[in-house]
């Protein structure tokens, strides 16, 4: 049995003219189970708090 999942990354993109990012978390969906996932850090990044700082 072949189970079918699908995934996409959740990116934080400050600039869009620099197109920097840095992904911060997952997405999973698997449509034959009706489930539907995320995972995003509880603890901010150094690198987000980086594109943050002004």
């Amino acid at each position: 049995m072949t189970k079918l999942v699908r995934y996409s990354t959740i990116r934080f993109i400050p600039y869009a003219d620099t197109q920097e990012f840095v992904n911060v978390g997952i997405i999973i969906h698997a449509p034959k189970c009706g489930m539907l996932l995320f995972k995003l850090p509880e603890i901010q990044s150094k690198r987000v708090s980086q594109f943050l700082r002004i």
